[in-house]
């Protein structure tokens, strides 16, 4: 999928799973090759239920549904894909969404700092892979002023919350 190559030492070529164009949620193998193309190592995780002929189940769920899923969860309000408009088409295959002006009242306490980004994906759980959308939430809660930055893995099928990462970190000098 991608090709890292500086001109001088080692040439890294990544790649990433896919089921029916939609990507295998990280999972992806990289493999390290001297400048005459001999290798050198292979590191990654591919997923073995990757498989084309595979059926994982339905995008049931709507992309704005997952976002207000993540909403409600981290600002603890009531948030619906209604309350969202598609911002259009983004790099690397996402989508934008923002809270519309006419969004419910309980979610006029959310400010979203950027629009919402998400994509389909298949996340891989113990029983096998589930279609999801990966999501980015940059906000503020504007009861406390508190910005916030989590990414989102949500069930396409059922709403579930599949992995919540806070994106912010700070650290302190003592």
């Amino acid at each position: 999928e991608s090709i890292h190559d500086t001109g001088h030492g080692g040439i890294i070529v990544s790649v990433h799973q896919q089921i029916g164009g939609i990507e295998l949620y990280r999972s992806a193998a990289k493999v390290l090759l001297a400048r005459d193309l001999r290798l050198i190592a292979i590191g990654g995780n591919l997923h073995a239920d990757a498989v084309a002929t595979e059926k994982y189940g339905s995008f049931s769920l709507s992309g704005a549904d997952a976002v207000a899923v993540a909403l409600t969860d981290l600002h603890g309000v009531h948030v619906v894909g209604a309350d969202l408009f598609d911002g259009g088409a983004l790099a690397g295959g996402y989508r934008g969404l923002s809270l519309s002006t006419h969004a419910s009242t309980e979610a006029s306490v959310v400010k979203m700092r950027r629009p919402a980004r998400f994509k389909p994906v298949y996340f891989p759980l113990p029983e096998g892979l589930v279609p999801a959308y990966f999501l980015e939430l940059s906000t503020t809660d504007l009861t406390t002023g508190e910005p916030d930055a989590y990414a989102y893995v949500i069930a396409a099928n059922d709403g579930r919350i599949l992995q919540r990462t806070n994106l912010t970190h700070t650290d302190t000098f003592s």
